[in-house]
């Protein structure tokens, strides 16, 4: 059996990189990253900007229950709910740029999923 030789992992080279299951994606602003209710497909690391994590009520009243800044990930919540819907909407404030990770799919997204969740822990 071939010994690899050991290399730490980086967390900054996996937060700051495309690669596979995860990509660089860029929004403006009011655009958003996801919907409540939608089915879930990503977490996201925020490089830059402000995103606004927000509820709506059956009354149809909004409710912002966080505000995000860089260095923050959000998403995580509802890849981990029994249904996979996320129960807020991520809408960016200003224009950014955050790293999303499909942690669904093939083995090389389920990978990238892992290491952004031991990441957020």
């Amino acid at each position: 059996m071939v010994q690899l030789p050991w290399t730490e992992f980086d967390v900054f080279m996996f937060l700051t990189r495309s690669g596979m299951g995860r990509r660089i994606t860029q929004l403006s602003a009011k655009e958003a990253f996801f919907a409540q209710g939608t089915l879930a497909q990503s977490i996201y690391y925020l490089h830059k900007g402000r995103v606004k994590l927000a509820v709506v009520s059956h009354g149809g009243k909004e409710a912002t229950i966080a505000l995000v800044s860089a260095a923050d990930f959000f998403g995580e919540e509802s890849l981990q709910d029994v249904d996979g819907r996320p129960t807020a909407t991520a809408t960016a404030l200003t224009r950014c740029t955050s790293l999303q990770v499909r942690p669904r799919g093939d083995d090389s997204n389920s990978a990238s999923g892992t290491c952004a969740l031991r990441c957020i822990r």
